[in-house]
Order: structure tokens, then sequence, then C-alpha cells
């Protein structure tokens, strides 16, 4: 029986090909990306990897950077599932948490950093401090570096992002995040710089560092593939379960067992002509940015003191009523302060106090707003006033990373945030690979209906074009998505068709009868405003971001015609109804004037029958985005899995035998009660005295044997058995 550097620390963990590859990945790179779905089990393979590394190097230096919010998350995860005891850093004035890094060789801190040098009031500058880690300035110091939600990485020029390229270097590097790119591209070069920064000392032995050049050819389509070489990965919840499946030899016929019914539903609401005069009056002169934050004011400023009448509350009050069973729950996400205590309020008169639980910044001290969180989500146990909670209504930024809600299988998006991947981050609370309460998982979101003879604000409507042409335009050509705002375009396909045909007859005719389409920007604002249908000012944004889009294609300022405007507009709706339907054959046909203006619109509802929520998206060969079934997915790229993938489930087989050995070991060393201490050291033997597996060996071990009824006592009386054992 091996134990020591040959075993890992026992666990109850269910290991599988896709997430084990992570340890060839930085092995053979000495850094990896990995941009899985939320919820595909991003911890397990950091633990994998520190495993990995410190099975053969005991006093290991590991380093994990996350949002301030979560580090608790982190060392409770690492320490449950693999028995790794970190220790958190955090400014001087540190928490309950906090430890001096000089005593511990792993460690996780907050990803914040102060601008300020001289006063570390952030953990990564107190760890960046000489006198704190004296060490640390002579080669590549940290033998991994963890970096998680690395999204929030934002530009070089971050206080964050300069605080470790001038003070941390390491020699492999982990980087996580499931939404890499949340607006463009260059937010992707931004965390391929930071990873290369981080390995510079490396370069010099002959390492090869990542850059965006280097690293097209594993974006795309290929970050799907499953081979356990490529730096970057991309994997889905279905995919990692069906390859674990398909190398044991099993077979998947069965699509039910892998995949989650994922439904969207669509509400609709209507606003009297009355508000709408107040709705449109309160948005004058806002744009941009600005725009969007004050469409987050009007349930205060319309609605205020008027539940009854709002309809977008009705709506969501009546989905919650009929559609979220009785032991069903539902998330409710807001982004403003304002709007959880709105919500909140109308639904304590409609369900009663004990089953609302409303949640922001200032509701819960931190520690027990993470305690509270925990139960919610796994209900393992009772708590007192909140075991009853069916809806928490919660602010976004509690709640978008860090946060696992398996017992929740509702989450309605009152208000909408800013980019597709905080859709994705949101659906991911409650859509786990593992520990899943339903099968059943239900997005919803809203949308206002155009209202008839009055000034049309686009409201809901807004954030939803926002987000859609953020995921068609930057994301899907780099990274591919399974992203649930997808959807949201098919339920209006028919008014992107019609817009897509006028579109097409304007330049029909300018081509034709050579009409000169020279006007000013204000006019084509008054014209895109009555083409979309919304009022001046969104309509106004809206060209303001075509022109921006076209200004970026030109090595000149010239001025841009409506000619261009109209053709840019042409190509987005062209891209929207291509991702929808599949491909591009019918807009074609209707473009070479095979097909009459009323025949398309009703062919492309005729073709609508894709079911994007089961489908990821993803820019094909010749570079058009097209949908493919998770179905169809899995049979192209896991029914032939390769022999590196084989030979890795091997490995996670014998590591999983040599648990069932040692486990069943463990078992005959405890009597009456009691254990025998000098049969569990004889059974340890082989691990090094100071090694990290002693300590999380043990854990596992009690955990193990009290989970299996062998012992009664608690953790503190074993580990004192145990000490007196090796002090004799």
């Amino acid at each position: 029986m091996q134990t020591g550097s040959k075993l890992m620390p026992l666990s109850e963990i269910e290991l599988m090909p896709l997430q084990y590859a992570v340890i060839t990945r930085l092995e053979k790179n000495g850094f990896a990306y990995i941009f899985d779905e939320v919820g595909s089990g991003k911890t397990i393979q950091t633990g994998l990897a520190i495993w990995n590394i410190i099975k053969d190097n005991p006093r290991a230096k590991i380093l994990i950077v996350c949002p301030k919010s979560i580090t608790y998350n982190w060392y409770s995860e690492l320490l449950q599932k693999f028995g790794f005891d970190f220790k958190i850093v955090e400014g001087i004035k540190g928490s309950l948490f906090s430890c001096d890094p000089r005593i511990a060789n792993l460690l996780i801190t907050g990803s914040d950093a102060s601008t300020k040098e001289y006063r570390p009031n952030e953990g990564l500058n107190r760890l960046a401090l000489k006198n704190e880690v004296p060490e640390q300035s002579s080669g590549s110091w940290w033998d991994l570096i963890v970096i998680d939600e690395a999204h929030e990485f934002k530009g070089t020029s971050s206080s964050r992002f300069q605080t470790i390229r001038k003070n941390y270097s390491a020699k492999k590097v982990l980087f996580l995040s499931a939404t890499p790119i949340k607006n463009a591209i260059e937010e992707l070069e931004t965390e391929l710089d930071l990873v290369a920064t981080l390995l510079t000392k490396e370069k010099e032995k002959g390492r090869v560092l990542p850059t965006l050049d280097n690293s097209k050819e594993y974006l795309g389509m290929k970050l799907l593939s499953l081979d356990p070489q490529n730096p970057f990965s991309r994997n889905f919840k279905e995919i990692i379960r069906l390859c674990k499946e398909n190398v044991k030899g099993n077979q998947i016929d069965s699509d039910a067992l892998y995949f989650k019914n994922r439904v969207i539903h669509r509400l609709t609401y209507n606003i009297n002509p009355e508000n709408w005069k107040a709705i449109t009056e309160h948005l004058k002169g806002y744009y941009g940015f600005g725009y969007y934050q004050a469409i987050g004011n009007i349930h205060q400023l319309v609605f205020r003191n008027s539940l009854n009448i709002d309809p977008k509350l009705n709506e969501c009050l009546k989905y919650l009523k009929d559609k979220v069973k009785s032991k069903e729950k539902a998330v409710i996400f807001c982004t403003r302060k304002a709007t959880v205590e709105y919500i909140c309020s109308a639904l304590r008169k409609e369900f009663g106090k004990d089953e609302v639980l409303g949640m922001t910044g200032d509701t819960h001290e931190i520690g027990e707003r993470k305690q509270i969180l925990s139960r919610i989500g796994t209900m393992k146990t009772s708590f007192g006033e909140y075991e009853n909670v069916r809806f928490l209504v919660i602010i976004d930024k509690l709640a978008t990373v860090g946060l696992n809600l398996p017992t929740f299988n509702h989450i309605v998006n009152y208000e909408l945030p800013f980019t597709p991947a905080d859709i994705e981050q949101r659906f991911g609370r409650i859509d786990r690979i593992t520990g899943q309460y339903h099968d059943d998982l239900h997005l919803v979101y809203f949308c206002e209906e155009k209202p008839d003879n009055v000034e049309y604000a686009a409201l809901d409507s807004a954030f939803i074009n926002l987000c859609v042409t953020k995921l068609i335009w930057n994301i899907l050509d780099s990274i591919p998505s399974k992203n649930t705002i997808i959807d949201i375009i098919s339920k209006d396909i028919n008014v992107v068709a019609w817009r897509f045909t006028f579109i097409k007859t304007l330049l029909d005719i300018e081509k034709k009868y050579k009409v000169d389409w020279n006007i000013s920007l204000e006019m084509m604002y008054a014209f895109i405003e009555e083409l979309l249908g919304v009022n001046g000012t969104y309509a106004t944004l809206q060209c303001q971001l075509f022109y921006h889009e076209i200004i970026k294609t030109r090595d000149s300022d010239s001025q841009v015609t409506f000619a261009e405007m109209m053709s840019h507009m042409q190509n987005q709706y062209l891209k929207s109804l291509s991702v929808v339907l599949g491909n591009d054959h019918l807009c074609q046909r209707f473009l070479n004037s095979e097909m009459t203006i009323s025949e398309f619109v009703e062919a492309v509802g005729d073709q609508r029958k894709i079911k994007t929520d089961n489908a990821i998206f993803y820019k094909d060969e010749q570079g058009k985005i097209a949908p493919i079934a998770l179905t169809d997915l899995a049979k192209k790229i896991v029914l032939n899995p390769n022999d590196e993938m084989k030979k890795l489930y091997t490995e996670i087989k014998q590591i999983q035998d040599d648990l069932g050995s040692f486990q069943e070991e463990c078992k005959k060393i405890c009597k009456d009660d009691n254990v025998d201490f000098k049969k569990l050291d004889e059974l340890l033997i082989n691990i090094e005295e100071n090694s990290i597996f002693v300590s999380a060996t043990l854990i596992n071990i009690y955990k193990y044997l009290r989970k299996n009824g062998c012992i009664s006592m608690n953790l503190s009386d074993f580990i004192t058995g145990w000490n007196e054992r090796r002090n004799k």
C-alpha cells in the first residue's frame, strides 16, 4: 500500500479526466488558462494542480490571488475537499483569518491593490514588501501562482496589474476565468500579458510565454478540444461528465442522464401611456452609460408607492407565484440596492417575511452573510430563522462570483447587467457540475412591449441589445459560449428580420437610383429613431455605438456616410439572424433577391427551430458564428477520446483504487470508538514528517471515519491523540 508522494489526500472528490488534465497542461506549458464555464469545478482543478506540486515538494510556495470577497471561500473549499491548510493574508489591519506571510508557504490573498506604494493596506501589497517575504527578490520565487476571476485585472495600467508586474514572479501560473472577455478582445490580451509578466524569469530558461498572436491557434473552436496538452481549455459541464463516462467504456446514448433542461422565460410587460410620458421625459438628455443608469431609477421615480400598478413587478410576482413550486427556490438579481429593497417589500407582502431574504452590502456583516448564503445554498442542516427562505433577492456584486446555490433552480433577472458575461455568471450560481438538486433550471428576463401612439423609450430591451451586441461582435469570435442571452434574440427574431429587410431596401434604392444619402449625423439619428421604433435618446446611443465601430476600422477620421451606417446595421442584423437560424442561407437568398420580403420573414419564423438553451455558439472555419447542439458537440469530440485522455483516466482510476484500499485499512484501526494511533502511524509511515500531507491526510481520515460511524470523537481529540503518539 503506497502513501506519501503518490497518494492524494483522502477525499470524497469525484475525479474526472478533463479536470485532472490541468496537471498535464501545467507540466507541458508552465501555465494554463482554464476558461471552463461557471460551475464546472475550477476549484477542483486548482486543488489537483496544487497536489501535483506539493507531493514532490512539500515546502513549495503557492499563492492564490482571488477577489477579496471570496478568500474565505477558497480557504474553506481547499481545506474541506483536499485538507490543505492555506493561510489568508490581508493588509496589516487584516481580519481574524489574516496571518504573517513569513510563517506559511500556502497563502491566499485578495486581488485588490493599493495605489499608495508605502501603505500596504491590501494583502497583494503586503506580500510585495521585501521585509515581509525577504527571499522574493531573487528568481522565480513562487512555485505556483493561481489567479482566480482573473478578468478582474482590468487593463495593464491598473494598480493590481502594476503591483503584480513589479513585485511577483512564478515558475508556473494557473489562470481561472469562466468569462475572460466581458467587453472586448483587448481584455484577453491583458490576461495574456499578466501571465507572461509573472513568468518573465522563466523566459530566460527557454519558456515560451503567451501572447495574443501565438495564442490565436488555441482559441475559437479549438478551445473545445480534449487535448490535455493545450494550455487553454473551455469545457462545459455536460462534456466533462460525458467524457468520463466514455473513457470508462459506458454508452452515452441517453441525453437525459447528462443534460440539464435549461428553460428560458421571456416575460413582457405593458406600461400605460401616461407613465410612458413620464419615463421618456425622465430619460431625455442621458447618453451612453448614463442612459443605462437612468433606466434603473425609473421604478423609484415613476412607480414610487404604486406597487399595484408597476407592470414589471406584477409580472415578476405572477411568475414567482405560478412557476416556483413549493420545494423550489428563486434568486432575484438586481443591480442596485434600492431595487433590492423595492422587490423585498413587495415579496414580503405576497409571501410573508420568512420566505424572503434581501441582501446588499449593508444588510449583514461579511462573515455572517457568507455563512447564511452557504447554508441557504446547500440546506444540509436547519439554521433557525433562514431555513424557510425560498426567495433570495440579492445585489449583483455579492453573488456573481464565489457563490454556490444548487438548491435554487430559478434565476430571475429583474435588472439585466451590462455584459453577457455577467448573465453567464448569474446562471452559474445554480447550474453546478456536482450537488445539483433539480433537473429543470429556469432563467427569467423581462422586456417591455412597444406601445402605440406614444414616444417609446428602450428600457430592458436596451440592456438586451447591449448584451447581444457584445456577445456576437466581441466574445464569440474567440470564446465559444453557452450564453442564455442568445435565446433572447430568437424570441424577437421576426422584428430583426423586418429591420433587416428594410435596410436592404434602402441600400437597393441607393444603388439603383444613385441617391445621395449625404446627410448629417442628426438626421441619421432621427431616421434610426424611426427604424428602431425607439425614442431619440436611445437611437442616438445606438448610432454612436455604430459610428465608433466603423471609425475603429479606418485609418483616417473621414466622415461616416449614411450608406456606411446602414451597411453596418445590415451586417449586425445579418450576424444576429445567422446565429439564431444556424446559418445565413436564408439571408443570402434574400440579399440575392430570390425571395420577397414577406416570404423571407415567414421563412425566418419557420426556420427558428434550434433550441438555443442547449447549444454552444462558436466561430467556424469560414469565420461565421454558428451554433452546435451540446449533443452533437459531444458526439464530435467525446465519442473518440484520444490516447492522452484514456491515459489520464487510467491514472485517476489507480488513485481511486489506492484510496479505496487505504480507506479500508483506516477502518481496521478503529475499535470501540477509539483509534489505534500506532497503527495509523504505520499506515502513514511513507509520508514525510513535515509534509503538508500529514495534516491534509489526517483531516480527511477523520472525516471518513466519522462519516462511516467508526468513531464519534471530535477533531480536536483526534489530533491530540495523534500528537501524543508522535511525541512518544
